[in-house]
């Protein structure tokens, strides 16, 4: 992902593209600043119902009713994750368990109440969405299989669900990508320090 120089429009299809797999970074993981008018006209806020993707959902929401949101290349604040992305390892603090069932109720939700407004464009960008979904849940259990040694299993797993193998592939690019910063960023700290 090319570093953003300038501020660039959040619209509906924007966010969706970047909620699909291969993404390198999910819109729906972003923390905006919203004009409290706009939530108190629309009448739009978190549902608790929803424990996964409920900022995403929040965000096609506002953006279904005609929000203008721009995503500005100053950071403004630091967000955490329920695992470190070069470890892999859960961060102890984090109370976030991802389940398929809860983020696919947010796309159901989104799909049945705004369907009638969408564009044809729009709703398969949700269906590519959708299929992300499944293909993260059987990611992981993928992996689960793979740590308890059941590799024949979890081999024939990833040729019964053909989106599997791309989620793969997309996050052991997304990893090696972190792993190549990471080393470079150490070089570049060592090569300062002598």
């Amino acid at each position: 992902m090319t570093k953003l120089r300038a501020p660039i429009a959040w619209t509906l299809d924007a966010h969706l593209q970047h909620e699909r797999l291969g993404s390198f970074f999910k819109w729906g993981l972003l923390k905006a600043i919203i004009r409290r008018s706009f939530l108190e006209e629309t009448k739009i806020c978190y549902r608790p119902e929803f424990r996964m993707g409920e900022d995403s959902l929040l965000y096609m929401e506002l953006l279904a009713h005609g929000a203008h949101a721009f995503i500005v290349p100053e950071p403004m604040y630091i967000y955490s994750t329920s695992q470190g992305e070069l470890s892999g390892k859960a961060s102890g603090s984090s109370t976030s368990n991802y389940r398929l069932e809860d983020h696919m109720k947010t796309y159901e939700y989104f799909r049945n109440n705004y369907s009638s407004v969408l564009t044809p464009k729009t709703l398969a960008l949700l269906d590519k969405c959708e299929q992300m979904a499944v293909a993260s849940d059987q990611a992981i259990t993928f992996k689960q299989g793979i740590k308890a040694r059941h590799f024949l299993a979890s081999i024939k797993r990833a040729t019964i669900h053909p989106l599997l193998v791309l989620f793969l592939w997309y996050s052991l690019l997304k990893f090696l990508r972190f792993r190549l910063r990471f080393k470079l960023i150490c070089l570049i700290k060592h090569k300062r320090n002598n």
